[in-house]
Parts: C-alpha cells; sequence; structure tokens
C-alpha cells in the first residue's frame, strides 16, 4: 500500500497533535470522523500511535483495504451522521470514554446536534474539538452562538493554504464557464496521463540517449505523433456541443 509522500512529514502531525493541548492535559482517547482513504492513513497512524483511537469512517469515502489496516491499529466504529445526532450519542461516548480524558477529530459537523448534551456530560474530561472543515466548523460556531455553553473548538489552521486556493479561484473553477457535457474532459488529466504513458513507453524501449537534445526532440516526434493519431477523435460530449463552443470563439 503506497503512501503520498508528503502525507509523511512527522512534524505535520505533530503540529495537528499539538492543537490537543494548549493549556489543556493531554487527551487519553480520540474520536475522529474522517474518510477512510490513503491520504487519511499515516494521519490516523500517527494518531494511533499517541493515543487510544476509535474512528468514524464517513460512509461515502471508504477504501476497504485502509480499514482493514486501521482495524489493526484502533477501534472501529460503525455508527452513521444520523445515529451520532440521536439522543443515545452522550451514552455511546461515555461506552467507549468512562472517566478518561478525550478529544474529537470531526469532519462535517457529526457532533453537533448533541454538542450541548455532550459539554454538560463531559465537563472536564473533553478537552478539545478540532474540526476539519469550514462548514463544519461554522455547525459548531452557530450551535454555541445559541447556547451558552462553552466548549474548546479549534479548526485547523490551513491559512496560508487557503488564501493561496482563492487567489487562483477563478482559474481553478475556468472549466465552469464552458458546456457541462464537455466539463469532465476538461477539468481531468486523463489526456495528459495517456500521453506521458505513451512516452514512458517508447522510451524504456531506448537504451539510451547520447544527450539531452536527443531526448528533446525523441518527446517532440512522440508528441507530434500522438497528436497525428487524435487529431480527429472527438472527445465525449464535445460533439453534442460544437455549436457552442464556436459561438464561445467567434
Amino acid at each position: 500500500m503506497r503512501h503520498n509522500e508528503y502525507l509523511l512529514d512527522k512534524s505535520y502531525f505533530e503540529k495537528v497533535a499539538a492543537l490537543f493541548n494548549k493549556g489543556q492535559s493531554d487527551p487519553q482517547k480520540i474520536l475522529v470522523v474522517e474518510h477512510a482513504v490513503i491520504n487519511s492513513l499515516d494521519f490516523i497512524d500517527y494518531l494511533c500511535e499517541h493515543y487510544e483511537v476509535y474512528f468514524i469512517p464517513k460512509p461515502k469515502s471508504i477504501d476497504r483495504k485502509v480499514l482493514k489496516h486501521l482495524s489493526k491499529t484502533c477501534t472501529i466504529l460503525d455508527v452513521s451522521r444520523k445515529e451520532l445526532a440521536g439522543v443515545d450519542t452522550p451514552n455511546l461516548i461515555k461506552e467507549i470514554v468512562g472517566q478518561d480524558t478525550f478529544a474529537i477529530i470531526d469532519i462535517g459537523g457529526y457532533f453537533v446536534p448533541r454538542l450541548s448534551d455532550i459539554q454538560k456530560q463531559f465537563k472536564g474530561q473533553l478537552v478539545k474539538i478540532i474540526e476539519d472543515t469550514e462548514n463544519g466548523y461554522q455547525k459548531y460556531e452557530d450551535k454555541l452562538s445559541n447556547n451558552s455553553i462553552s466548549v474548546p473548538i479549534q479548526e485547523k489552521q490551513y491559512t496560508n493554504l487557503i488564501s493561496h486556493i482563492r487567489s487562483i479561484e477563478k482559474e481553478l473553477l475556468a472549466f465552469l464557464a464552458f458546456p457541462a457535457a464537455i466539463r469532465p474532459t476538461i477539468y481531468s488529466t486523463n489526456i495528459i496521463e495517456s500521453l506521458n504513458k505513451k512516452i514512458k513507453r517508447k522510451t524504456k524501449a531506448k537504451e539510451q540517449f547520447p544527450n539531452e537534445k536527443s531526448l528533446d526532440n525523441f518527446i517532440g516526434v512522440q508528441v507530434i505523433s500522438y497528436n497525428e493519431k487524435n487529431f480527429n477523435r472527438i472527445h465525449r460530449g464535445f460533439g453534442q456541443v460544437k455549436d457552442t463552443l464556436e459561438s464561445l470563439f467567434d
């Protein structure tokens, strides 16, 4: 099972874990709502090395291999968002944490509906709630504004990344200016990946290149060949919006 290298930076996990104990005791247990996918694996593994973890996978993003791996390092809880919104949620948490201190890592505000009950029942035990999404964080903020309950909530801080994404939002969403039928072709990398595989396959067949210029020439020939071969090909959706596309570029 391959891991994304950028997720293997241990200092990243240490920064996230450090959010748990700013002026508070370190939690003994952690309840985590997260996607059971390869990108989340190293983060959950890191938590399991330092805490007793109870993992709630989001139902629409479950990689069975990842879930099988995590079942060996933490406790998997088969509970849905709807069930967590029920009145039994505090009892469920009580069965898990007992008298231990704990923290919650949420994604999408799963625990918001029972927030008041959780705070009342686990005062002194609940160290902090960390919400991973802006939407979920807003749900917690709205809940707190309507109650006198005080709960320590921390939003994961990706300020620089968010600012950068917002600065290039227009370019990122440029494909939305085109008809819906061809948007998947525009925003996907399938065509580029196909060309890259062709070039890789062709270069492997060559034993060596005498210099960088010869490699450039060889790749150039492959690109020209690829373009000529696919020149008359009409990708899915483009045929039915031909008139619309022509009007866009008049």
